[in-house]
């Protein structure tokens, strides 16, 4: 290398290290000079007081007071050194959000229930009784109207109290609010300081003071109180004063009495000690305290005082409110799942069901809702009482449950301590509850064996209507009480029995094929089906529908084929798994969504037009933002207005047949209304189904078990159909429901061929000649005369 090269590198070098000197030395002068800082400082501060003056010293100090706390509450204010944690931001003061309960109204505006954590419904200031902010003052903040956010005079009286032994909060209604708003104990970092012992607490207590002068300088003394009525926890899940006030004494806040807040407000001091349904003596002290607060301030006279301290708390209609308290609680379970997958898939994951205070309309009418649940309760109730469980049915599915419980798979590898658990701890009787679906939870002295066979031999349920003509449910029973399954039949997969053949009665009027036409009551061969059931004899097709003949139905699936019936159902929007034997899927042995088979025939009665059941129509937030509308998806027509018409004709014709059951729930009805239906019983009645059909209301039912095995004895006729007479016979008695009092449809020449009416069909349906000639053989009847139209 050149020495020219080696000269100018060394040079170079040179100049990098006296640059690091340099920089070495500059930064151990400002090390020592901050090590020496405070020393200097010290000097310079000693220096103040050292042959002055008495009250110079004083000034000093006080200056030196103000100063040091200015500074502190600055450094706090903006996290100095990461020393203190965050401090809520200005813009989450002056855009505060509160975790609220969102509600459900049904379609005619009712309220059905809520989701929440915090159960929490805001109200406006103005709709409060003015009493209760006197008392809430008067109690909690005496000076709230002065002070601007800390309350400095009660601040130096809770020190002084503390000295005197007995010590007390000074906490302001605005420090309060801040602290309940904010969470500024729990949300935001504690700093570096906040993990010493004894800072914690002086260091949120400066977080609290801050975030209320912030407050007072961004909001009214009236909006301060609205703010805190909304946020403050009144105990039992009660958040806000418009829930405690319907929590404890079942009202609202506007119509609290004087002793009624004097209670809510004593509450605030600690919820659970002064809780006037678990510590009713303190509660009432703690009121009449409260209440000599208000008589103290001038609030209430002697007289008013002692006649209302005199009273007793009123607890009757304390009640604490549950996330699924209130009317269809299934649907509502179901409107959760179906919102959260809604909310993913519209880019919505931010918005929280159970916090966020949305408004959710839904498509069920509370009224509609109240008959479906009456009419189920009711009538499986009746079953109920004549129902017994088989004892190797019960003993063979109590075993299946004992072997899911913690205490066997605890001994499962223990053979001697598990054959002891299963033959002596399991038998011996002791206090359990039961939760009866009909009477409520019930204290009984059961084995933990017996326990388990009563609870298999309740009765379970589902019920669903749907309106064809906009597919919006209507009504949502998923069980029979939702405290004792929160199992839901109307979404569970249960196999249809002869309810499925509608499809494939629908997939041969798609073929052409019409009700008048003939089918042999024989199955195919290759099927399996007793010789008892069928005849073998030529019939209409009308004939076996109404009649539920199996091995007619059999026999058609196989002449339509399987396959058609399948992408049939899959065009009706029935997606679960289908047999493609014509045997299975015709007799039902598919396990289906109830909801999906009743809004298949929704499509039969809506003229072949098709769409997803709707079950919320409309979401809002707090702030009145639609976040979610109901999906538009266009309707797309999946059968001919011809294969409409006739599937509505048959299932009319049911009602003649094994639907005939009907007639003693429908008979004042009849003139102004048609009506159809649909029979289904799987083998040993395990599944009992009824569709019912009215031309704009559409419902399912379905009777079984816990499991296969455990179910009443008799048909869809007898189990299921009840519930659907009992309902409609309700709804159309209901002047408010005229709307659904219909006839099916009519239609011209050129859908319905005029060879139709070869077996009895006239405009207005059947006439009583069909009905009469069309029983099992297979000649049609005569065309009848077109006029005199009988039911």
């Amino acid at each position: 290398m050149p020495k020219r090269c080696l000269n100018a590198i060394n040079v170079v070098l040179l100049q990098e290290m006296n640059f690091l000197k340099r920089a070495a030395d500059w930064l151990w002068y400002v090390i020592k000079s901050l090590f020496m800082l405070p020393v200097s400082m010290w000097r310079w501060y000693s220096g103040l007081y050292r042959g002055k003056p008495w009250y110079k010293k004083v000034l000093t100090a006080t200056v030196s007071f103000f100063l040091l706390l200015f500074f502190y509450v600055f450094a706090v204010f903006v996290n100095l050194l990461w020393l203190f944690g965050k401090m809520p931001s200005v813009d989450s003061i002056m855009h505060p959000e509160t975790s609220e309960a969102s509600v459900v109204y049904s379609a005619d505006g009712v309220e059905i229930g809520k989701f929440f954590r915090e159960n929490r419904s805001t109200v406006q200031y103005e709709d409060v009784s003015p009493m209760f902010y006197k008392t809430l003052i008067d109690t909690e903040d005496e000076r709230f109207y002065q002070h601007h956010g800390v309350d400095f005079q009660g601040v130096i009286a809770a020190v002084k109290d503390i000295f005197l032994g007995s010590p007390r909060g000074a906490s302001t209604i605005t420090q309060q609010l801040a602290k309940n708003m904010f969470r500024v104990r729990t949300q935001y970092s504690n700093g570096l300081l906040g993990n010493i012992p004894g800072l914690r607490m002086i260091i949120m207590k400066t977080k609290e003071c801050i975030a209320a002068a912030e407050l007072e300088m961004l909001y009214s003394k009236r909006e301060i109180l609205q703010m805190y009525i909304n946020t403050v926890d009144f105990g039992s899940n009660a958040y806000g004063l418009r829930t405690a006030a319907n929590t404890y004494f079942g009202t609202t806040p506007d119509k609290l009495k004087v002793e009624e807040s004097a209670v809510l407000v004593g509450l605030l001091k600690a919820t659970s000690t002064y809780n006037p349904h678990s510590n009713y003596e303190k509660s009432l002290s703690r009121r009449n305290t409260v209440l000599y607060n208000l008589f103290s301030h001038g609030d209430l006279t002697r007289q008013e005082y002692d006649s209302l301290s005199a009273l007793p708390i009123d607890i009757s209609k304390y009640k604490v409110e549950k996330v699924y308290d209130g009317s269809a609680p299934y649907l509502r379970q179901e409107i959760a799942r179906f919102l959260s997958e809604k909310f993913r898939e519209h880019g919505l994951g931010s918005v929280d069901l159970y916090s966020d205070g949305l408004k959710i309309y839904t498509t069920i009418d509370s009224r509609m809702q109240h008959y479906a649940e009456s009419a189920t309760i009711t009538h499986v109730n009746n079953l109920q009482r004549g129902f017994h469980l088989r004892a190797d049915v019960a003993e063979k599915y109590t075993n299946t449950a004992l072997r899911t419980l913690p205490r066997y798979r605890q001994l499962k590898d223990n053979p001697d301590s598990l054959n002891h658990f299963l033959t002596v701890e399991v038998n011996q009787p002791h206090e359990v509850i039961i939760n009866n679906p009909y009477t409520g939870p019930q204290a009984m002295m059961l084995s933990t064996r017996d326990s388990i066979k009563t609870m298999l031999g309740f009765l379970q349920a589902g019920f669903v209507v749907i309106e064809p003509s906009t597919h919006h449910v209507k009504a949502w029973v998923g069980n029979i009480n939702f405290r004792t399954w929160n199992h839901d039949n109307v979404i569970a997969r249960h196999q249809t029995g002869s309810t499925f053949k509608g499809i494939v009665y629908c997939e041969a009027m798609e073929q052409g094929w019409s009700p008048c036409d003939n089918i042999e009551d024989r199955p195919p061969r290759g099927a399996k089906l007793k010789k008892t059931r069928w005849s073998g004899a030529n019939m209409l097709l009308r004939s076996a529908f109404k009649h539920s003949k199996n091995a007619a139905a059999v026999n058609l699936c196989y002449k339509v084929g399987p396959n058609s019936v399948v992408r049939l159902a899959r065009k009706l929007g029935i997606k679960d798994p289908l047999y493609n034997d014509y045997q299975n899927l015709t007799l039902g042995s598919s396990s289906i969504k109830l909801v999906e088979l009743v809004n298949a025939y929704a499509v039969m009665l809506a003229n072949g037009y098709v769409r997803t059941p709707i079950i919320v129509t409309k979401v809002v937030d707090r702030y009145g933002k639609v976040v979610y509308s109901e999906d538009q998806e266009p309707t797309q027509q999946v059968l001919s207005q011809r294969s409409a018409f006739l599937m509505q004709q048959m299932l009319h014709a049911g009602l003649e047949g094994t639907s005939a059951p009907m007639y003693s729930y429908i008979n004042g009805f009849t003139s102004t209304t048609d009506f159809g239906g649909k029979t289904g019983t799987t083998n040993e009645s395990t599944d009992a189904l009824y569709i019912g059909a009215t031309p704009n209301l559409v419902g399912g039912v379905w009777v079984g078990g816990e499991y296969r095995d455990i179910h009443p004895y008799g048909s869809g006729a007898s189990l299921a159909l009840p519930i659907w007479g009992r309902f409609i016979q309700k709804t159309l008695s209901d002047t408010r429901f005229t709307r659904y009092k219909l006839k099916f449809p009519q239609v011209s020449d050129k859908v319905v061929p005029r060879e139709c009416y070869q077996c009895g069909y006239r405009r207005g349906g059947y006439s009583s000649a069909a009905t009469a000639n069309d029983g099992g053989g297979g000649e049609p009847a005569p065309a009848p005369s077109p006029v005199n139209i009988t039911e």
